[in-house]
């Protein structure tokens, strides 16, 4: 991932969920110990993308008071439907690399207003524990505003266009020692 070029919340974000994934301690509410660090700027803009099991489309929950603010409008419940036109399955198919590599991913997007104002927008998703859902796994996201949201003056956005898309890394094997004994 291009971790030298995420904005500081999105690498934080990332950073914090890498943590939480090495550390064999108990884990409180991963959601809460994601967000939780930065305060309530971070924590406003968490959403949820529930990805089923099979083919069925990628559902998407905002959590976060300020998500509302950043969605196209009037706000889908599909992930896909959140992008314009072809960007809706790549973004969909980012999301699915970051639960079948069980790591985060970075998307990287225009919010377009009607007047054709543009606000740069970058969104990580981390696998979230997703035990008591059979057949669905969740991702927490992130929206991070990569410049000042008063530049929309109020309107509201009507679609989102895929500017970058990093995929999960596919997990490093560990490797496997091997003892040969001679006599």
């Amino acid at each position: 991932m291009l971790d030298n070029t995420l904005h500081p919340h999105t690498r934080a974000f990332v950073q914090a969920w890498l943590r939480l994934e090495a550390s064999d301690a108990p884990r409180p509410d991963r959601a809460e110990a994601l967000v939780g660090s930065d305060g309530a700027d971070v924590a406003g803009r968490v959403f949820v993308v529930d990805v089923p099991d099979g083919t069925g489309p990628a559902g998407f929950r905002r959590l976060g008071p300020h998500v509302g603010d950043l969605l196209p409008q009037p706000a889908p419940h599909i992930f896909a439907e959140l992008w314009t036109g072809p960007d809706g399955l790549i973004a969909e198919g980012v999301a699915r690399s970051a639960v079948a590599r069980g790591g985060p991913a970075v998307l990287r997007a225009l919010a377009l207003t009607a007047n054709r104002t543009q606000l740069e927008l970058e969104l990580a998703l981390a696998p979230l524990d997703s035990g008591v859902r059979a057949g669905r796994s969740r991702l927490i996201g992130l929206i991070q505003p990569l410049g000042s949201v008063a530049v929309l003056a109020g309107r509201p956005v009507m679609s989102w266009v895929l500017r970058a898309a990093f995929p999960a890394r596919a997990r490093r094997a560990t490797p496997h020692l091997r003892l040969v004994a001679q006599r």
